[in-house]
């Protein structure tokens, strides 16, 4: 019996140990290129759910996107009460009062990138996008208007003319002029089958 205990406990103890993950590496800059291309997602319909920080307030968003560019947004108070159902259908938005709709501007027209992907990460890269990387874990692919930054095969940010969105881990931030104007903390994603 104690030899027995003796061999569990290094299988339980290397068992229970917290993996480290193992960074990609990459053989050419061209290499790490065709890995990011090949991984991206195609357009699906999708459910979010997130808490959001903007104008200085903390709400709780539940988002139902299709693929088409529509979607509702519903924002509760922290305490649950709904405050706000907007609804977008391409790039218009408006809040949905009973069973009127009334038009609002579009925060994210002067970002020039729809929500769904900045929520997702997922901005369509092309093989005709140009690239370059820093050095062995960083590729930055320059889209019109805009540039990705990879780090580890990850996108970090998202830099246009004033405004970088930065991804770390399950938080996105959004800064304008250096201010943080929005933040997304996405606590599930759910794509559609």
């Amino acid at each position: 019996m104690k030899k027995l205990a003796l061999l569990l406990i290094p299988i339980m103890i290397t068992s229970c140990a917290v993996k480290k993950e193992k960074k990609p590496s990459y053989k050419s800059c061209d290499e790490y290129f065709a890995q990011i291309l090949q991984k991206q997602k195609t357009k699906k319909a999708f459910k979010v759910y997130s808490y959001v920080y903007i104008d200085g307030k903390h709400l709780l968003m539940k988002g139902d996107f299709n693929e088409y560019g529509g979607g509702t947004m519903k924002f509760y108070l922290p305490i649950g009460k709904k405050v706000a159902t907007v609804e977008k259908n391409g790039e218009e938005f408006c809040i949905k009062e009973d069973k009127n709709c009334k038009k609002v501007s579009n925060p994210f027209r002067k970002l020039g990138i729809s929500v769904e992907k900045i929520l997702t990460q997922n901005f369509m890269i092309s093989k005709n996008d140009s690239y370059r990387c820093n050095s062995e874990d960083s590729l930055i692919i320059e889209k019109p208007g805009f540039s990705l930054i990879y780090k580890d095969g990850k996108l970090k940010n998202v830099l246009l003319k004033n405004l970088l969105i930065r991804y770390d881990g399950n938080n996105i931030y959004i800064y304008d002029m250096g201010e943080l104007v929005a933040q997304f903390k996405i606590e599930k994603i759910i794509y559609e089958r």
